[in-house]
């Protein structure tokens, strides 16, 4: 259902107002126009890159995104495998390939700039969409109660508050933080973040009551509280307007319609703009849950991907700014072999994908062996690799930033740009 487009002053002030640290106790009005100063070299001083573009593929992803290229694997997955000869197979090396419609990852592993990592998983095993997904975002497998990774990296910068946005609407544990300093969830930069009703009139009722909540507190006979809400208010009115003449600087490329589409697009921008200092940007794309006839519906999911990537990507080039970004592409599990519906039900080990100027490309974890294959039974459950030690050492190595910190259970962090 399409909802309305609005001027982006008209979001959601308290939500805003809340992340960047002036509502709530002890509130005090002052000026945080500056907070989007120039600091990206502040930000991300000690590391390869200078944002991190996270994907999550939500359904748990299969194995094919990256097509093995062992018989014991052709055995278990007659109908749904894929071998070097077939059409539009990227081929990466004897043992294991790309998936066709990924292109524009092929163009980044020409460029040696692509990092493969295969059986990743995390201690102990989680086949349940929630939990396995709960762990992914938290970071830890113990997770009550700690927040999420992103929302652990943000408390490193306190006094940024757009250390992480969210542009996608399903990070909620990713997002949560114990500290005073949380991502902000945008959703997208059109009407940055403004909750809105399926009917118009609603949306605008709101909008007009909160509006006449800051005039009265404008009104001379207003209280000391309703007036320094009523500063703090104008204070993020100038703010959203420098964010706005950031932010509405056009793009070179056109991007597609869909949703991870216009959340790259949206990417795009806050790193294009030197004046929104974000070093982590989370975005989804769904439909992965593929029970039944993979082949086809694999290639329409992942094509979408590659068409949102491939803007992406030429964007960045034409900026100048491929060095500027890592792009990390995980799910929430793997999946099994092949099942009776030629599809594959929900496993343990996946298959991650990073990339950016800064990285050194190649296949950082072995290829599975036929006889690792055979002594799997239905769907890979030995790791080789924590998905912590991967995303950790795009947090240390290429941001700069405390990756204990970050995974706080994990004190190994792989260096892909080394």
């Amino acid at each position: 259902m399409c909802k309305p487009k609005k001027s982006s002053k008209k979001w959601s002030r308290r939500k805003f107002l809340k992340a960047a640290g002036i509502v709530g106790c002890g509130t005090a009005a002052h000026s945080f126009s500056s907070v989007f100063s120039p600091m990206r070299a502040w930000a991300f001083s000690g590391g390869a890159a200078k944002t991190i573009i996270h994907i999550d593929l939500d359904g748990g992803c299969p194995l094919n995104i990256s097509p093995i290229f062992r018989s014991a694997y052709y055995d278990k997955n007659p109908n749904i495998s894929y071998q070097p000869g077939d059409a539009g197979v990227h081929v990466l090396s004897s043992e294991q390939g790309l998936h066709p419609a990924l292109t524009e990852v092929k163009r980044q592993w020409d460029n040696d700039n692509l990092a493969v990592f295969n059986l990743v998983g995390y201690q102990g095993e989680n086949r349940s969409h929630e939990g396995s997904s709960m762990i992914m975002e938290s970071g830890v497998t113990h997770t009550s109660g700690v927040g999420g990774w992103m929302g652990r990296l943000a408390c490193q910068l306190p006094s940024n508050p757009v250390a992480g946005i969210a542009l996608s609407t399903s990070s909620g544990t990713l997002l949560q933080s114990n500290c005073e300093s949380r991502p902000l969830a945008l959703n997208n930069l059109d009407s940055l973040g403004e909750d809105t009703f399926y009917y118009a009139q609603h949306t605008k009722w709101l909008q007009i009551t909160r509006d006449g909540l800051f005039a009265s507190a404008s009104s001379p006979g207003a209280n000391r509280g309703l007036r320094l809400l009523n500063d703090a208010n104008q204070d993020f009115d100038r703010t959203i307007n420098l964010i706005e003449e950031e932010l509405n600087a056009g793009l070179p490329v056109g991007f597609p319609n869909s949703g991870i589409g216009q959340q790259l697009r949206d990417a795009a921008r806050i790193i294009q703009s030197d004046q929104i200092p974000c070093c982590v940007i989370s975005c989804s794309q769904g439909g992965y849950d593929l029970h039944s006839d993979e082949r086809s519906r694999l290639q329409n999911r992942l094509g979408e991907l590659n068409d949102a990537l491939a803007a992406f990507g030429q964007t960045m080039d034409q900026l100048g700014r491929s060095n500027d970004y890592v792009v990390m592409i995980s799910t929430e599990f793997g999946r099994t072999h092949e099942n009776g519906s030629q599809g594959n039900d929900h496993g343990h080990c996946q298959t991650m994908l990073v990339y950016g100027g800064a990285v050194n490309g190649g296949i950082k974890t072995p290829t599975p062996s036929n006889s690792y294959i055979q002594s799997q039974g239905s769907y890979f459950r030995t790791h080789e690799i924590e998905f912590q030690s991967v995303i950790g050492g795009v947090v240390a190595y290429g941001l700069g930033l405390d990756a204990q910190a970050t995974f706080p259970e994990t004190n190994s962090f792989f260096n892909m740009f080394a």
